[in-house]
């Protein structure tokens, strides 16, 4: 499987779901933080695509942007294995990648579709009464995920989201925890203000050092990279490479336009440059803690998934018998945490799709980096470039 290829196309997916969630206020004065992780959006999806056949399928597939057949499913194995293991025992960072399955205990999971999920996503299937305890059943799941996230991620499902005609629930939860290479020290953070797109400004805690940086000019904007600690033994050394990097436009309302200018090709050259340190000027990054919700199943709809939702559904290979036929997806929830400080970064997402029965050269001269207004930010892997969270702050006074 051609996996760097795989995970440009994922990439791509991230866009294309961010602008769709980001731009559903189109009055970019009143757009506020928004956070995402594309993979566990991929991931508890794909996990349905399992089940999938004809139409749904190849919705599922094109959508996501992942290969045909049984690459589809061998993509998140190798996730798993090499590029989301956890690197806590030998010096980071701290990894959780889970999957989960709950199925109605009337049902019987067609052992191909129960061997697939369990062996490609590693989710054991949990027998679930959602005819007679739904809300029960609800918060049993909700605990499964928040266990998975520390605590990060709270009431994924929302009350009511199950009942008597769920027939399955597929979730994954992400968790990642990692300290900065060079952390900020504390007694240097001071406020200072931050302009938000209406013209007002708010004072706001902002970290500062007097480090070489690794940060890089564009045309409209500039990008700085702040890599983590990465493990140092053990089977996990130097294969993987994390950091978080962030976008910031020259104008202090250009946050818009950057957006609108982003592309896959635009986001790889800018996350791919050569690594080089150098000296910085001005220099301040605003500490942010914040958290964001959303029905994800809108934002997939509005980029073609629509068989899935359907009445016409096809999730004949998940469940055997005549219920077969009327399983579809009903609802696809995502919950994301991120918290940016002195020592590093804190991050978890959790993703639940419902099924339902129907009824260039550096330059060496110093860069000033001030994100005292909107700005873009990504955490991934960078040697394959995996992006495990895309977001944006608008006000990093704001905990949600």
């Amino acid at each position: 499987m051609d996996e760097s290829g795989t995970i440009e196309q994922q990439t791509g997916f991230a866009l294309d779901f961010y602008k769709v969630v980001a731009g559903k206020n189109e009055n970019a004065i009143d757009a506020g933080n928004s956070l995402l992780s594309p993979i566990s959006i991929t991931t508890a999806v794909a996990m349905a695509g399992a089940g999938a056949k004809g139409k749904t399928l190849e919705e599922i597939r094109a959508v996501l942007k992942l290969p045909e057949g049984e690459a589809m499913h061998q993509f998140t194995s190798q996730l798993k294995s090499a590029i989301l293991k956890d690197g806590a025992d030998v010096g980071g960072p701290s990894l959780h990648f889970a999957n989960g399955l709950w199925v109605e205990k009337t049902l019987t999971l067609k052992p191909s579709f129960q061997e697939l999920v369990k062996g490609k996503y590693g989710a054991e299937a949990s027998l679930a009464n959602f005819g007679n305890k739904a809300e029960e059943e609800r918060t049993n799941i909700n605990k499964w995920v928040s266990d998975a996230t520390k605590g990060k991620i709270e009431n994924l499902l929302p009350p009511s989201s199950l009942n008597d005609k769920t027939a399955m629930v597929l979730a994954n939860a992400l968790y990642f925890k990692g300290t900065w290479k060079k952390p900020f020290k504390p007694e240097e953070t001071k406020d200072h203000d931050f302009h938000l797109l209406d013209g007002k400004t708010v004072s706001v805690p902002y970290m500062t050092s007097k480090n070489k940086q690794v940060v890089r000019n564009f045309n409209t904007h500039k990008v700085l990279k702040l890599p983590y600690v990465q493990s140092s033994q053990g089977a996990g050394a130097d294969n993987r490479s994390f950091s978080m990097f962030f976008i910031l436009p020259n104008e202090k309302d250009g946050i818009a336009q950057l957006e609108k200018d982003l592309d896959t090709e635009m986001l790889t050259k800018h996350l791919n440059w050569t690594s080089r340190e150098v000296k910085v000027g001005e220099f301040r990054l605003p500490k942010f803690k914040f958290s964001a919700g959303f029905k994800a199943s809108e934002a997939l709809q509005a980029l073609g998934l629509k068989a899935p939702f359907s009445q016409g559904a096809d999730f004949s290979n998940m469940v055997e018998g005549p219920n077969a036929e009327l399983l579809y997806l009903s609802e696809v929830f995502h919950k994301c945490f991120i918290e940016v400080n002195e020592e590093g970064t804190e991050a978890a997402a959790a993703t639940g799709a419902v099924m339902m029965l129907r009824s260039l050269p550096m330059p060496e001269t110093p860069i000033d980096f001030v994100a005292d207004h909107p700005f873009l930010f990504v955490l991934r892997e960078d040697k394959t470039g995996l992006i495990l969270f895309f977001g944006r702050i608008t006000n990093p006074s704001l905990s949600q």
